[in-house]
């Protein structure tokens, strides 16, 4: 592979009608795919469409959608997750931006450290999602050893911690992200399309689009645009252990 997106859902419904063809054109281009799950049954299609060759495995359950589960079924699919053995955790994490209640935002609260300790049992990284969250959601996170990429992050960016953060295509025309990237250390950086959304021109996402996050990236932190794609295909094949 000469590029990866970390986090994408080609699993989703969008891609009924030419999945095969999308996962064919990843090949070609040389992309590779962290596919993230959000729910039991999209887990399941995640781990049926992987390859671990193009198309690699991250399972968990997005945080609105695991406060439909009961705590039982929970855990019974970390347990699922456990034995599955993806290479990353994900899509988990919490969202007060949708979720105003404060009962269930403690719940996504103990859910994320559910998913953290799995992180950590399974020594994998976890790819966050923290819509306004970010601040409760880093705090949480400071209680963990886990390998975290902070997902699509528009939060403060004084004193960030030495998380991954990976970077949508949507830095095109999303200044928060330009500012991030400024702020973040190459060496902290990856790319992602959040696939099939995100796309700064309103159609559907697809993951060799990380092209054009590099070539931004290049352009922000004045570096050779194929300098930033080694550096970044670097951090990612070391995070996530890709041979």
């Amino acid at each position: 592979m000469k590029y990866f997106d970390v986090h994408a859902h080609l699993d989703f419904k969008d891609y009924d009608k030419d999945r095969d063809e999308v996962i064919k054109e990843c090949a070609r281009r040389e992309v590779g795919v962290i596919n993230n799950g959000v729910n039991p049954e999209s887990n399941r299609k995640v781990l049926a469409i992987s390859d671990r060759k193009v198309i690699f495995p991250a399972l968990g359950i997005y945080p609105l959608e695991a406060l439909k589960m009961s705590d039982e079924d929970i855990k019974k699919e970390i347990e699922f997750i456990a034995k599955a053995k993806p290479v990353a955790i994900g899509e988990v994490g919490m969202d007060f931006y949708y979720c105003k209640d404060k009962d269930e935002q403690k719940l996504q609260r103990r859910n994320l450290g559910w998913f953290l300790e799995l992180a950590e049992r399974l020594n994998v990284p976890i790819e966050i999602h923290s819509r306004g969250a970010e601040v409760e959601t880093i705090e949480l996170l400071s209680s963990y050893n886990a390998k975290v990429i902070m997902h699509c992050y528009s939060g403060p960016r004084d004193n960030l911690p030495d998380y991954y953060f990976s970077i949508p295509v949507a830095i095109l025309n999303n200044s928060r992200f330009r500012k991030l990237v400024k702020k973040v250390s190459i060496d902290r950086l990856l790319t992602e399309t959040d696939s099939p959304y995100l796309n700064p021109d309103k159609t559907r996402n697809v993951p060799w689009n990380v092209v054009k996050t590099i070539e931004k990236i290049a352009e922000l932190k004045k570096m050779d645009p194929e300098e930033v794609r080694v550096k970044i295909l670097n951090n990612t094949v070391k995070l996530f252990k890709i041979q």
